[in-house]
């Protein structure tokens, strides 16, 4: 479940990234990185609600389920997909090495 939970988010931080490239394409100039950043965090989390993907549910970091967990939970995710495929991989390659030697 958590493998499908990280491919899913993976896969969400590559369609924000495309989405936004995408976006880019329809003005002339610029858009500032600010507008970038918070449409891309709109997506990010907007995505994460959708297809109801929790980082901090999968990684069993939440324990009492409430509604302010649920909705941190769904930011939380939301501002990782936002961020893109790049930074979402090394997030995930780290997370999995400190397992690993955790688990050693």
């Amino acid at each position: 479940m958590i493998i499908n939970n990280i491919v899913g988010i993976i896969i969400l931080s590559i369609v924000v990234e495309k989405v936004i490239n995408f976006l880019k394409g329809f003005k002339k100039s610029k858009f500032s990185s600010n507008t970038i950043r918070i449409l891309s965090l709109i997506l990010g989390i907007l995505l994460s609600y959708a297809t109801n993907l929790g980082l901090l549910t999968s990684l069993n970091l939440i324990k009492t389920p409430t509604l302010f967990s649920y909705i941190l939970d769904m930011v939380v995710t939301g501002m990782i997909i936002a961020q893109g495929s790049h930074l979402t991989h090394d997030l995930f390659t780290f997370i999995y090495k400190s397992s690993k030697d955790f688990k050693n």
